[in-house]
């Protein structure tokens, strides 16, 4: 696994996500191969044809852990690119008769009143900003989803995410009315049941629409 440096990590929040505090990228090597990897919250890198020995690692340790003992990308990775067309997730349109990704989702808009919640392992989650903002592209899911989930566990099982670290942080977003999103409903994936709501803030939020800090869950 590698840990990314300023630049690649400035990069990636300028691109969307691929779930709730992960991207899939393809990452171009210096001598121009093409690999396929997953990137944590911007910042740790771990590629496919590693996956199994990544994996040991973090069954053992934490992506804060993780990130200390991680190779630099430093004069390995010309360029990290999110993959649009590869999805963990299927997005159910409004009528419930088609299904598609995350960019073939209609887009709808939020209402007056509307709450959402984020889940993430990482206390300092890079999609909200400075100004309590959420990035474009970032995920999240209703309120009324997200009541369902008590511990970090169950967020990770219910949006399937890669990461089987706790996703114990919960941000609470209040987007104004009219803000744009995307709807579906989590697949199973990464070896997980999924199954929960997933949104996804298509132009991100405006100043000081997610709460900090982050309300903190039980582990397990």
């Amino acid at each position: 696994m590698y840990r990314l440096n300023d630049d690649q990590t400035r990069s990636l929040i300028r691109q969307p996500e691929s779930g709730m505090g992960y991207q899939v990228v393809d990452a171009v090597t210096t001598d121009y191969k093409t690999k396929r990897g997953l990137v944590y919250n911007a910042e740790l890198l771990t590629l496919d044809e590693d996956r199994r020995s990544d994996r040991v690692v973090m069954l053992t340790k934490s992506v804060a852990e993780a990130l200390k003992t991680a190779n630099s990308t430093v004069g390995r990775f010309r360029s990290l690119t999110v993959v649009r067309d590869s999805r963990t997730t299927v997005l159910s349109k409004r009528d419930a008769k088609l299904a598609g990704g995350a960019s073939e989702a209609e887009v709808e808009k939020t209402k007056e009143g509307e709450r959402f919640y984020r889940f993430s392992a990482f206390a300092n989650d890079r999609r909200v900003t400075a100004e309590n903002s959420l990035l474009p592209g970032t995920y999240a899911t209703t309120e009324e989803d997200g009541n369902k989930v008590k511990t970090g566990k169950e967020a990770v099982e219910r949006y399937a995410l890669p990461n089987d670290d706790p996703a114990s942080y919960r941000f609470t977003i209040k987007p104004l009315k009219d803000t744009k999103i995307q709807k579906g409903i989590v697949q199973p994936a990464n070896g997980h049941l999924g199954g929960g709501v997933e949104v996804i803030f298509t132009d991100g939020t405006t100043k000081d629409t997610v709460t900090q800090p982050p309300a903190r869950l039980p582990d397990e």
